[in-house]
């Protein structure tokens, strides 16, 4: 099976790449910390799996820069929530449905949206991550990310 096309955006293919050092057995899920609403995913995310699978790590972290890479053709655009597990990429919409693989019922629904067409996916998601602070604004001193590492210490990748 051939890869996607390269995403000029990312300088990744738009579905998935092969990744050194992503070969962990737990699927790790890369997120904007200076942002609310990917704050909120997170803990919806953890509140909602079937199962404790779902590693987290800040993408403002060394560590996601080793998952991620650092180079320039690998550096995501803000907003862009990225998925790692097994060697492999997966952003923007794809990232959102293999992350809703690991949801219960009814959550785990959305992977039906994968029947449309990735760009239709990935302009709804560039919609939602272009407007997500005006809409939801900044984390507020209240809602630190500490406390949610405290929550759960073992769900979130250490600094490395």
């Amino acid at each position: 099976m051939a890869e996607p096309p390269p995403d000029p955006a990312f300088g990744q293919p738009t579905a998935s790449s092969t990744v050194p050092g992503t070969q962990a057995a737990r699927p790790v899920v890369l997120f904007d910390a200076d942002c609310r609403l990917c704050r909120a995913t997170v803990a919806f995310l953890i509140r909602h799996e079937r199962a404790p699978n779902l590693m987290f790590c800040p993408l403002q972290s060394p560590a996601a820069r080793q998952i991620a890479g650092d180079g320039p053709n690998t550096a995501a655009p803000e907003g862009t929530l990225i998925l790692a597990d097994s060697g492999r990429l997966r952003v923007r919409s794809d990232a959102v449905l293999e992350a809703a693989r690991h949801l219960r019922a009814p959550w785990r629904w959305v992977r039906l949206t994968a029947v449309l067409p990735r760009r239709w996916r990935d302009r709804l998601y560039g919609w939602i991550a272009r407007n997500r602070m005006r809409w939801f604004g900044r984390p507020s001193a209240d809602d630190r990310l500490d406390a949610l590492i405290k929550r759960f210490p073992a769900r979130f990748l250490p600094d490395r």
